[in-house]
């Protein structure tokens, strides 16, 4: 595929922002807005499920990781930028 591609050649690094579920469902309770539920589970227990499911996936993708936690976005960019 292309991203597979694109990372053989040197092209891309995939990084996967890491943040804690409680944190996420934190801030999807600060700032609601209008998305809708995927699964009928309230917003923490969906968060905390996707993450879970999705980790091994994201795991064998991501060149890097990097745990975002409550980072700034421009201490995450230069986290990125550092990264070899």
């Amino acid at each position: 595929n292309a991203l597979n591609d694109a990372r053989a050649s040197g092209q891309v690094q995939v990084v996967w922002l890491k943040a804690d579920p409680g944190l996420l469902a934190t801030r999807l309770d600060a700032e609601p807005g209008d998305r809708p539920s995927l699964t009928g589970l309230s917003p923490a227990e969906e968060i905390a499920n996707i993450c879970a499911d999705r980790a091994e996936a994201y795991q064998a993708i991501a060149d890097h990781s990097l745990d975002v936690g409550n980072m700034s976005i421009e201490a995450i960019i230069t986290k990125i930028l550092a990264m070899k």
